[in-house]
């Protein structure tokens, strides 16, 4: 409803936002145990580095030429962090790149909403990010580079 009460708009933004944020959430978490199937080779080699940031106190890479990876190693901690926190397995990388990949889309409803100066137009570009598909498959992968 057309308001000018600064209050009452900001009260409708944010629970559109929750709700959003609650499908978005539920949309990469869901089954990420099961889907996609199986470990990549590239999540392979992220989760043995992530391993040797989490038990070698003396290695914290900036950047990794080595091992095919080619990557900075930044992205890498938070999936040791993930490692630290679940335990030592497969799984344990995934949740790590889905809360990224969620997070997202905040930042972009907030790019939108500068760049259009419309809340409409911010809503629909995070809707938009929030259930597209490359997205929604990349942010399910643990792959550093959305981190």
């Amino acid at each position: 409803p057309p308001t000018t009460d600064l209050h009452t708009l900001a009260a409708h933004l944010v629970g559109r936002l929750r709700w959003s944020l609650v499908g978005l959430l539920t949309l990469r978490f869901y089954q990420l145990d099961a889907l996609p199937y199986g470990l990549w080779r590239d999540e392979a080699r992220h989760a043995l580095l992530a391993l040797r940031i989490l038990e070698d106190p003396t290695y914290r890479p900036i950047y990794e030429p080595d091992g095919g990876i080619d990557l900075p190693g930044l992205g890498f901690y938070p999936f040791a962090f993930g490692l630290h926190l679940w335990g030592i397995h497969v799984w344990s990388l995934r949740p790590v790149a889905a809360l990224a990949g969620a997070l997202t889309v905040l930042p972009l409803y907030g790019l939108a909403w500068e760049l259009f100066g419309r809340r409409d137009g911010a809503l629909l570009a995070a809707a938009l990010l929030a259930v597209s598909s490359w997205h929604l498959t990349l942010s399910r992968f643990s792959f550093p580079h959305h981190l």
